[in-house]
């Protein structure tokens, strides 16, 4: 479990093709930043939940199935690209952002980039037709790992409104028009939708 808050960003320094199935992501955080993690522990990668199969006080390695780097933006990410981290929620931590689970329901592409005073809004589109239900205006979604609320809702198209904070300590501060994000649904909107649909 995650909150969607990132707690920093790091760095690709290896890409590696294990077999036609798997495929190792080696990362590189701050000095210390997976000190205090273990194998087998949990961080959020760009928005995708990952378990940690080696690492050092700076480095961690990451294996990934091809149906994952098939489905996210793994699959567009090389060696030097910046990715944004967080690790998982302590059951006595505080709970910001919302609740982010690291399963990718798909991907979205930002096809405008607006300033409008410090804060850069960005049209996402999402593809899929699926996912549109759970998308409301001030409601909550998490792009590429990242806690934000929907400024409004247009057909396929999500507008997000990222504040200079955001924009400083996250991948998005980078983002340009083209770039696709990982897109994960409100798990509350996801439960409220199956009741919803149950009850029909």
């Amino acid at each position: 479990m995650f909150t969607g808050i990132v707690a920093t960003v790091g760095r690709i320094t290896a890409v590696e093709e294990i077999d036609r199935q798997n495929y190792a992501y080696t990362i590189q955080g701050p000095t210390g930043f997976f000190d205090d993690s273990r194998l087998g522990d949990s961080i959020m990668v760009t928005g995708v939940c990952l378990s940690i199969v080696d690492k050092s006080d700076q480095q961690a390695r990451f294996e990934i199935m091809a149906p994952t780097v098939a489905q996210t933006t793994f699959g567009n990410l090389v060696v030097g690209d910046r990715v944004n981290l967080e690790k998982s929620l302590p059951l006595a931590g505080r709970l910001d952002g919302h609740f982010v689970l690291g399963h990718v329901d798909g991907r979205g592409k930002i096809i405008s980039q607006t300033k409008v005073g410090q804060t850069v809004e960005l049209e996402i589109q999402v593809e899929d037709e699926s996912l549109w239900p759970y998308f409301v205006s001030k409601g909550s979604v998490a792009l590429d790992g990242t806690s934000l609320t929907i400024v409004r809702v247009v057909g396929s198209v999500l507008t997000i409104g990222l504040i200079p904070i955001t924009q400083a300590n996250t991948t998005f501060g980078t983002k340009q028009v083209g770039d696709f994000v990982n897109v994960e649904t409100d798990i509350l909107a996801k439960y409220s939708q199956r009741q919803e649909a149950l009850h029909v």
